[in-house]
């Protein structure tokens, strides 16, 4: 093992000591070593895969080897004695991995020693001259079969290497994180610059160049980066075109300026190429302002034509598409759209509320607007009236049967309302009209999530990711990876992923939550909440997984919990947010005798679950009664919780979806004091548990397909 510096040597020498250490420990492993470093599981991994080019179960599996070696040099000990010794929980198995290694089985040691065939000192620690010998006696045996084999071989061959390069051209690009991205032409759309002396005109501009995007993305083989991955690169006056381009990952960028004047429009296009700074094409319009969307159409395809990608006549069909033939109503929908943009990045109620009225206008004046509809239906989702926003998502699709992103919005508020089967519908329709919407493919495995489907969950965010190609839309998929690992237990797994999130926008906060939750897994809430306290100081705002975990340490000393719960409610609040019902909220202020917010939160909480039953959906109604047991336990209403409970064992055991930290909590949190010892509460942890297990069993399974785990 050439070491190339001295930190490596020390490195590799810490870990070497923490498993001789840990030799006889035949649980000792990947996991045990890690934490005993006291580092991460991906800083190991990858400072073992580049100082030794092996995985961490190989470095240790190497080591046991190494030392059977030395003790069957100098002791008279059995292979199986040895075996065990070392830390194999197999002799057989020991067997195999000492011939494999070494070239020769444990029980030659003393023969060759014997016979002075046996160098210690090379075979522990050259692994090139194992590879010798075992070239050599493989040389002696194959010489007879030289000559016969030679004409076969050659023809096997040739064949071989056809099928290989059909083979692996097919199936290549199937193995997640191997897909070639530089093959798909990736292209950013800057921000273009307002030309207008009316500084109000941006909304309009910023709208070209969002409708110039929109029609690039409908070309399948093209990667488009959207507007908020782009936006910090408005009024840029330092980075140079090629190195926003290295920064985002890109292959081209469009930039262009414009303005407004009267009923005309004046347009400045211009195309790059990244790497060389070359300008591909420039382009000026000067047309009527009902001449937008032809403008935009004659970019997009100018673009394609350009970088020598095919429009299919699908994608021609989309790009050429009109949103509406009111232009007066495409302006409301084009100021509304910009202000809604601005308060989602400000957190602007009021700005929130003028969009809105803008978007109202636009439906008055053109009435089958379905982007408009389903602008509104956002604003009502803000607001949280489920209700309106699946009915506007309902008159936009009513409008436009083909509107994919309708589609994918219908099944996102589906799976809040707990409209299961319609939410998976409106998601296959949705990825029928655009298959690799990233969005939508993330929302489905959301969906999956929800059910407890956990596995699905993760094989979908995996095909997310691999299609992701902006920082935004990755770190989003990042964190609902490690959320699926989170809940099922796979702590050191979710980190690797957590710091991936740290690498592409330098959010710790998944890391510091999967230490929190790994401390809640192992019952160790003081450890839970210090972290807790330290995640909340740094990002009060929508934080309830810290607020959560605070509150399990907290709930037994209900007059600090109250304290905490107060802050929180305070947070909210100050950004202008309306404080949900939130039962743990309501059985902190009961146990403090405050009745009247105590019932507005239980009262609220146990509403919004039983319009959930109201629907009849086998999997959200299952969740929903589990949920009203919980509340009425913290209520301490014994009758009414078991009734509950009584109600979610009864649905199918697939139905049943409660995750691995809400079982912690069950076993735990005082709350649940007065049903832990119910039959009907003892059945449900056990049909939870099995299932879980079972889930888990499934990920682990796919996680070493995609190559994500040793």
């Amino acid at each position: 093992m050439n070491l190339a510096s001295d930190s490596d040597s020390v490195f590799i020498g810490k870990l070497t000591e923490i498993t001789l250490a840990n030799l006889g420990d035949e649980a000792f492993g990947v996991k045990q070593l890690v934490e005993k470093t006291g580092l991460s599981h991906f800083v190991i991994r990858h400072r073992v895969k580049s100082i030794t080019k092996k995985t961490i179960s190989q470095f240790i599996v190497e080591i046991r080897l190494q030392k059977a070696l030395e003790i069957l040099q100098k002791e008279e000990a059995t292979s199986s004695e040895v075996a065990y010794g070392v830390g194999f929980g197999s002799p057989g198995y020991f067997n195999k991995c000492f011939h494999e290694f070494y070239g020769y089985p444990p029980g030659d040691v003393r023969k060759r020693k014997t016979e002075g065939t046996l160098d210690m000192a090379s075979a522990m620690d050259d692994p090139k001259h194992r590879t010798e010998e075992r070239k050599l006696r493989q040389s002696k045996k194959n010489t007879r079969l030289k000559i016969l084999l030679f004409i076969m071989t050659g023809l096997m061959g040739v064949i071989i290497l056809i099928w290989l390069v059909f083979t692996f051209s097919v199936r290549s690009d199937r193995i997640p994180g191997n897909a070639e991205k530089s093959d798909k032409k990736s292209i950013a759309v800057l921000p273009f610059i307002n030309d207008s002396p009316d500084s109000t005109n941006i909304y309009f501009i910023n709208g070209i160049m969002e409708g110039v995007l929109d029609r690039l993305s409908k070309i399948g083989v093209l990667t488009v980066l959207s507007r908020t991955s782009v936006e910090q690169y408005r009024n840029n006056k330092t980075k140079t075109l090629p190195q926003i381009a290295k920064e985002l990952g890109v292959n081209y960028i469009v930039e262009g300026s414009g303005q407004k004047y009267g009923d005309r429009v004046m347009l400045s296009v211009q195309l790059i190429e990244a790497n060389s700074d070359r300008q591909i094409f420039s382009r000026q319009y000067d047309r009527k302002w009902e001449d937008i969307f032809s403008i935009q159409s004659e970019i997009a395809t100018s673009v394609a034509a350009s970088i020598k990608v095919t429009i299919t006549p699908e994608e021609t069909e989309l790009i050429e598409k009109k949103p509406t033939e009111n232009m007066a109503a495409l302006n409301l929908w084009l100021h509304g759209r910009e202000l809604a943009i601005i308060s989602r990045f400000g957190n602007n109620s009021e700005l929130e509320r003028k969009a809105e009225i803008f978007f109202r206008r636009a439906v008055l004046l053109d009435s089958t607007f379905a982007e408009a509809y389903v602008s509104l239906g956002w604003r009502q989702f803000v607001k949280r009236n489920y209700d309106s926003t699946l009915y506007f998502a309902d008159r936009a699709l009513h409008f436009d049967p083909e509107y994919a992103e309708g589609y994918g919005f219908k099944g996102f508020i589906c799976n809040i309302l707990g409209l299961d089967e319609e939410a998976e519908n409106a998601f296959a329709l949705a990825l029928k009209l655009n298959p690799d919407n990233t969005a939508i493919i993330s929302n489905m495995g959301d969906l999956q999530f929800d059910k407890g489907e956990y596995a699905k969950s993760l094989e979908l965010y995996l095909k997310a990711l691999q299609l992701a190609n902006e920082p935004f839309a990755k770190s989003g998929i990042l964190r609902s990876i490690c959320s699926i690992l989170y809940t099922n237990g796979l702590y050191e797994e979710g980190l690797q992923f957590a710091e991936k999130i740290i690498e592409t926008n330098g959010d710790s906060l998944y890391y510091i939550m999967g230490l929190i939750t790994s401390a809640i897994s192992r019952n160790d809430y003081s450890s839970a909440y210090r972290k807790a306290m330290e995640s909340f100081r740094w990002n009060p705002r929508d934080n309830y997984a810290s607020w959560r975990s605070i509150g399990m340490y907290l709930t037994r000393d209900c007059n600090a919990a109250l304290t905490f719960v107060d802050e929180c409610i305070e947070t909210i609040e100050k950004q202008g947010t309306r404080v949900q019902p939130r039962y743990y909220f309501g059985y902190v202020y009961l146990k403090n005798g405050q009745t009247e917010k105590s019932d507005y939160h239980f009262e609220g909480a146990i509403q919004n679950e039983m319009k959930i039953l109201e629907r009849e959906q086998p999997h959200s109604a299952c969740r929903a009664s589990v949920s009203l047991a919980c509340i009425y336990s913290a209520m301490d209403d014994k009758v009414k919780s078991v009734e509950y409970l009584r109600k979610a064992i009864q649905y199918k055991e697939e139905y049943i979806a409660i995750s691995p930290l809400l079982i912690t909590e069950f076993k735990n949190n005082p709350m649940f004091d007065i049903i832990r010892r119910e039959p009907e509460f003892q059945k449900l942890i056990r049909i939870a548990e099995e299932k879980w297990i079972s889930e888990r069993r499934k990920i682990e399974k796919l996680m070493q397909e995609e190559g994500i785990s040793d």
